[in-house]
């Protein structure tokens, strides 16, 4: 066996340095793919943490423009646009991709990006730290999470690398629905306040009507003869 180890290995140290000699030769060409409108792409995952994650993100995009910076511009199966270079992107050839756009897969919330792949995709296992409001798929995590956690709180590995704890979650928490109900306070008093105003401007509209009315009433009653013109000749 250790004869055939040795022979394998040097077959593999052979192969290395053949593709090194190859890639350092003046005349290499990286392989390029060619994208056209209308085609499935694959995304690449910005940041991977072990070599058994896979390179590609989960998500087939459709090619809607192709630029001439080389930046694609895809669509996802929400409808959403998203623009990223073609070096990131690679082809794909399943062959049954649905190609229907779904709105109501979006959901009505504020888009929050992941911050390992730079994608809002997959909202139902899009996490939201309850400390600094990042985003991160479950997918994206080091390790993976199977399943979204049924904690209260959550909180992303740089929150927790930077020492915070459940209890500061839940801190943060009552400081942001204390700031909620003093914006719903000060949003109520406005809204008392302009009440307040369009009366009084609805009362002084009637004076002003009423002595309106009076003023019409006189000029009408008194009898008096409008001022005669006379011509010159």
């Amino acid at each position: 066996m250790t004869p055939m180890a040795l022979q394998n290995l040097t077959i593999a140290q052979h192969r290395d340095q053949l593709r090194y000699l190859k890639v350092r030769a003046a005349d290499y060409e990286p392989k390029r793919h060619h994208f056209t409108p209308g085609q499935f792409v694959y995304v690449q995952q910005l940041q991977r943490y072990s070599t058994l994650q896979p390179r590609a993100q989960p998500v087939v995009y459709r090619v809607q423009e192709v630029k001439d910076s080389g930046v694609l511009t895809l669509q996802g199966k929400c409808g959403r646009t998203m623009d990223v270079h073609m070096s990131h992107c690679a082809p794909c050839h399943l062959l049954n991709i649905d190609g229907t756009v779904d709105p109501r897969l979006v959901e009505d919330v504020e888009s929050i990006m992941c911050e390992v792949c730079g994608t809002d995709e997959h909202d139902q296992v899009l996490l939201i730290c309850d400390i600094c409001s990042n985003g991160y798929h479950t997918y994206c995590l080091h390790p993976p999470l199977d399943q979204v956690p049924t904690d209260e709180y959550w909180l992303c590995p740089v929150c927790v690398k930077e020492g915070y704890t459940t209890l500061d979650a839940e801190q943060r928490a009552a400081q942001r629905e204390e700031l909620d109900q003093q914006i719903m306070r000060r949003i109520s008093r406005v809204h008392f306040d302009m009440d307040d105003l369009r009366d009084s401007l609805d009362k002084r509209l009637k004076i002003v009507g009423a002595a309106a009315d009076a003023s019409r009433g006189q000029s009408s009653g008194s009898g008096a003869e409008p001022s005669k013109r006379y011509r010159r000749d």
